[in-house]
């Protein structure tokens, strides 16, 4: 039965060394462990693949680079759609605005045609206080939308002007996580 054979928790030491990050000193079992993440495979690995294919770590890195070119496209692309999107989105709320200031002028105009009716009805007094009424709610709901509507539009256009910032990369050229 050779070291191989041998369960790992047998309690019997070898004086055969397997791995080379296994050391046997004095009856002690020492073993060293390394780990390595990135896009990239650690140096020495790549050397391995150097030694063994010629002009594969050249690959390997024309590969991770091409990879990384479009990765940086995509997120332009990205960028892109989303500001388009939000243009039409702009357009689509200045739209319903106008759509809502015809509805309203149809609507004042039939009510002040409704109002005219009554007064030739003999109910004048209360025709004029609906005008007044309904022409003073329609002005502070104009203003008030013309408001809302004029600092959401303002806003959104800062927010497309603002240049977006590329996220931050780790050493490996990842996204780098946010701290939480």
């Amino acid at each position: 039965m050779n070291s191989e054979d041998t369960p790992p928790d047998s309690g019997t030491a070898s004086s055969e060394i397997i791995d080379p990050n296994v050391e046997e000193t004095s009856g002690e079992l020492r073993v060293y462990a390394e780990a390595y993440s990135g896009p990239l495979p650690h140096g020495r690995i790549a050397a391995e693949w150097e030694r063994i294919l010629p002009g594969s770590a050249d690959r390997i890195l024309t590969m991770s680079e091409k990879q990384q070119n479009h990765r940086i496209e995509m997120d332009k692309a990205q960028q892109r759609n989303a500001a388009e999107a939000n243009q039409a989105i702009i357009k689509a709320f200045a739209e319903r605005d106008r759509q809502g200031r015809w509805f309203a002028l149809i609507a004042l105009l039939a009510l002040i045609g409704l109002c005219f009716h009554a007064m030739s009805l003999g109910y004048s007094l209360e025709s004029v206080a609906l005008i007044g009424t309904a022409l003073a709610t329609l002005a502070g709901a104009f203003i008030y939308s013309h408001r809302s509507s004029r600092n959401e539009l303002r806003e959104k256009r800062e927010a497309l002007q603002k240049p977006a910032s590329p996220p931050e990369l780790s050493a490996g050229g990842q996204p780098r996580k946010p701290a939480s």
